[in-house]
């Protein structure tokens, strides 16, 4: 799949802080080199994760088809009856707010993204980061937060294609979205 989100819609509640080191900054080279191996690492994980987002909220066939519909490329010379329907343009655009730079895919990869980088594997254990004189505190309500908004902007999606009479010919199922509470249940 190609790549859609960018890094973006990674603001306010969502704002990775190595997204803030510009090339500009006067903190030396050392800092802009980790920001951009950063900014890498985050083209990574969206790559790995956003076809999964699709497929938490809109069902693996649903998200098969939008994929397909999105990376179509017209023949030469175009046919008409091959391009895809415009309900995945629409589609598209209510998942990828273009505008207000928000998508539940967003919140799903930054919810990955701090579960997996908030503790690190050693050969004798898992270790959360230390850092100088400062204390590690739980990111817990920050990633229920996260993923609750994720369902809440899954659902919207899913009660928009419930009501466009595109889709009413489909036999698409959408997949049923829990929120979850600081004890992970």
């Amino acid at each position: 799949m190609k790549k859609i989100l960018s890094s973006d819609y990674f603001w306010g509640n969502l704002q990775l802080q190595f997204l803030l080191a510009k090339p500009s900054n006067l903190d030396g080279l050392a800092d802009r080199v980790a920001s951009g191996s950063k900014r890498t690492e985050l083209d990574q994980w969206i790559a790995k994760y956003e076809q999964e987002a699709l497929e938490y909220v809109l069902g693996a066939d649903m998200t098969r088809d939008l994929i397909t519909a999105i990376e179509y490329e017209p023949a030469d010379p175009p046919v008409p009856e091959d391009e895809p329907d415009p309900k995945w343009a629409w589609l598209k655009g209510i998942i990828y707010d273009e505008t207000a730079k928000v998508s539940f895919v967003a919140n799903y990869i930054w919810f990955k993204h701090d579960r997996f980088t908030s503790v690190k594997q050693t050969a004798r254990a898992i270790v959360e980061k230390k850092v100088g004189n400062a204390e590690v505190v739980s990111n817990t309500i920050n990633s229920v937060d996260i993923w609750n908004e994720f369902i809440v902007l899954g659902r919207k999606v899913q009660s928009l294609i419930i009501a466009n009479e595109s889709f009413a010919d489909d036999v698409y199922v959408l997949p049923c979205l829990r929120n979850i509470n600081e004890f992970g249940i």
